[in-house]
């Protein structure tokens, strides 16, 4: 049976060496049971990464692919994928912040049967607190916007057989938040927990820009329910502005006075501008995804590879 073992690089050239060296215990550990592969993704890094990786790759276990620039974290996992042979698939990344010590324990929940196998961070070490309540409560509230079980503190560091891959680069088009995709096509998963190391070398590359992005990506990807709020809003200020016009209107020609003060109307007004200000950026989301989709341009392109082929 072949391991495939997929790495996102961007910027790494300090941890990457460290990786290789950590790695190649764990495929000599497996070696009985799996024919292993590594597969580097350069997406784009800026830094001395491919110098490191073309060094790294003189072993022909180590391949790699480089993007022509930065296409992101997520489809850099997508093109891993796709280039990888392996039965069974790992995603791993590069600032060893999840530990490679932890594959074999992996490997052996898939051998009991399951189809996908979360690595979920039972600590999360040196991460500051608003990132790690950022986290914990994006989870959470994302589990609940779903139809479908989402496992809570799994990031992209799991285990998925080749049918649950090639569901993924199937739907990669439509989608491209792995973490809650493969959640979606229900295949059978167990969990593993661990607890994730605190960077080592060089800087985080999700800053709180990309993690809000990301987390937009989730919920625009998979999850209809901000256009049910824009709809069930939209459709309360409907009834509720038109109605207080007519309870007015109809106590004046009783000769009863309502009036309402300058500061209740800026709030009125203020709240219904705000909400259709809201709907409509919604829709404006949803939308320019579709016409990501229509437009069918390639999620990557790549300069070169390292013992693959094109």
């Amino acid at each position: 049976m072949r391991l495939s073992i997929i790495v996102p690089v961007y910027n790494e050239e300090a941890s990457l060496p460290e990786f290789a060296r950590r790695i190649k215990p764990v495929m000599t550990m497996e070696a009985e049971r799996y024919a292993c592969e590594v597969i580097f993704v350069n997406d784009g890094s800026m830094d001395g990464s491919e110098s490191v990786l073309e060094e790294i790759c003189r072993d022909p276990l180590y391949k790699s692919v480089t993007f022509t620039r930065n296409f992101g974290h997520q489809v850099a996992l997508l093109a891993g994928l796709q280039y990888a042979k392996g039965d069974v698939l790992v995603t791993i990344d590069s600032d060893l912040q999840d530990p490679p010590e932890v594959i074999p324990a992996l490997l052996r929940e898939f051998e009991k049967g399951c189809d996908v196998v979360h690595a979920v961070r039972s600590q999360r070490l040196g991460e500051s607190k608003s990132k790690k309540w950022f986290a914990k409560m994006f989870y959470r509230v994302y589990r609940r916007s779903v139809n479908f079980d989402v496992p809570v503190d799994a990031g992209d560091f799991r285990l998925i057989t080749r049918r649950v891959k090639e569901q993924v680069v199937v739907a990669s088009e439509s989608s491209q938040y792995l973490r809650g995709q493969i959640a979606w096509f229900g295949y059978s998963s167990a969990s593993v927990e661990y607890e994730r190391q605190s960077r080592s070398y060089g800087i985080a590359k999700y800053s709180f820009r990309k993690s809000l992005s990301l987390a937009a990506n989730a919920v625009i990807s998979l999850s209809g329910l901000p256009l049910r709020f824009a709809m069930i809003a939209s459709l309360f200020l409907s009834i509720a502005f038109p109605a207080i016009v007519i309870i007015i209107t109809l106590a004046s020609a009783s000769g009863i006075q309502i009036s309402l003060s300058e500061p209740v109307l800026r709030v009125l007004i203020s709240v219904g501008f705000g909400v259709l200000s809201l709907s409509i950026a919604t829709i404006a989301a949803y939308l320019g995804r579709l016409m990501f989709q229509v437009r069918r341009l390639p999620l990557f392109v790549v300069a070169s590879v390292r013992n693959l082929s094109m």
